[in-house]
């Protein structure tokens, strides 16, 4: 029987995904980490928040990255879209009752 996955786990695997797809230049800490210094510290992954949501039964990842330059945006969060939902989902399968959604955020071109 699999175990439910720590919120931590959940992150650092999502962000070991993201970053391995080409194009990704790096994972950008969201304004709220920037605001909050101790959060970085307490083991947060700078770049990734994982949400559990109760109603309607979902849990949200939500990316945010630099693509490099010569990389268009748009086919770069594309594929981190998938291969972080295929990691989470390789690594913790069906552990869920709920659906899972990916959403990545271009915050730069560097």
């Amino acid at each position: 029987m699999s175990r439910v996955p720590d919120l931590r786990e959940i992150e650092r695997t999502a962000a070991r995904a993201a970053a391995g797809v080409p194009g990704v230049a790096r994972l950008s800490p969201r304004p709220s980490d920037r605001l909050r210094p101790g959060a970085l510290g307490a083991g947060r992954t700078p770049g990734v928040r994982v949400v559990p949501r109760d109603a309607p039964r979902r849990t949200d990842i939500e990316i945010a990255l630099a693509v490099r330059g010569g990389h268009q945006a748009t086919a770069v969060a594309a594929a981190v879209r998938s291969a972080v939902f295929e990691a989470v989902h390789g690594e913790f399968p069906r552990v869920w009752g709920t659906r899972v959604s990916v959403s990545v955020t271009v915050t730069d071109i560097v």
